[in-house]
């Protein structure tokens, strides 16, 4: 195959550098074609190609994502990142760079669903993860920014206040006193917090995930487990499925998958199932 590789060279240096990843690909027998993101990477993506493999951690997953539906070859992953999210909900995380460029020929290919408006292919919500976002925009880099955004979180878990918040789901009025909402594309969401297990990236559809005070020990419960390093099962929390979601933010933090929106919509309308991105699955 044609392959266009978009390396992160920042992710971290125990990774494989930009010769050894592009060694993989031709010891594997395809054609490599390398971009760096400290280039401009969205050029890279004309070039004729049969896969795009994204070397990185989510932000650069996400932004090419972002980039290929309806024009774009299929896509797939070398997780390079702290949290690595989208590679996780994959089932590519467990697997060295190298068993998975081997396994790129051979592997199924699955529908990626992405929301709009933004093309956005994690999340968007408000509450508790928003406000993480807007307290741990400071913490480390590399391998400690997952620790750091579970500390920001449990503080967060432990002293948020549940307010009320004006949501609708496929027109259908849900508002309540809630600590977060949360329009999950999958299933894990900031550093690396699994709040909707049985999300499906390629049904269309949005898993839902409304925190309210009753949740609030089941969550510290699991976030103290990941920060103890100790064996945890996801919370369980409520969740409904939606193909559109409406939230009132009223002047408060509003997250779409790591980027705050600086002047929230005083109503934010996120839908799903209109555009999704060919993926590569290599689970050998």
């Amino acid at each position: 195959m044609r392959v266009t590789l978009l390396h992160n060279p920042e992710s971290g240096e125990s990774h494989p550098s930009a010769d050894e990843l592009c060694s993989l690909i031709e010891n594997a027998g395809h054609h490599v074609s390398y971009c760096s993101f400290e280039d401009d990477w969205k050029r890279c993506l004309e070039r004729e190609s049969d896969l795009v493999a994204v070397a990185g951690g989510d932000g650069a997953v996400c932004n090419v994502l972002a980039e290929l539906p309806g024009k774009g070859p299929p896509a797939t992953i070398i997780p390079l990142g702290s949290a690595n999210n989208i590679a996780t909900a994959l089932g590519l995380v467990h697997h060295t760079a190298e068993e998975l460029v081997e396994g790129w020929s051979s592997a199924p290919r699955s529908r990626y669903d992405l929301g709009e408006p933004g093309k956005f292919a994690e999340s968007a919500g408000c509450g508790l993860f928003a406000a993480m976002l807007e307290r741990g925009s400071d913490g480390p880099s590399g391998e400690d920014k997952v620790e750091h955004g579970l500390h920001v979180l449990r503080e967060l878990v432990e002293g948020a206040q549940a307010e009320p918040w004006r949501i609708e789901l496929d027109g259908v009025e849900r508002s309540g006193a809630l600590l977060a909402v949360e329009a999950m594309l999958i299933g894990v969401t900031g550093p690396g917090v699994v709040l909707a297990p049985l999300a499906d990236s390629s049904d269309g559809l949005f898993d839902v995930v409304l925190i309210g005070e009753e949740d609030r020990p089941e969550l510290a419960r699991y976030v103290a487990d990941r920060l103890a390093r100790r064996a945890t099962r996801p919370p369980r929390l409520p969740l409904e499925r939606a193909r559109e979601v409406v939230i009132h933010p009223e002047g408060r933090p509003l997250r779409v998958d790591d980027d705050l929106l600086d002047e929230p919509p005083a109503r934010a309308r996120f839908s799903t199932g209109h555009l999704w991105v060919e993926v590569v699955t290599p689970r050998a």
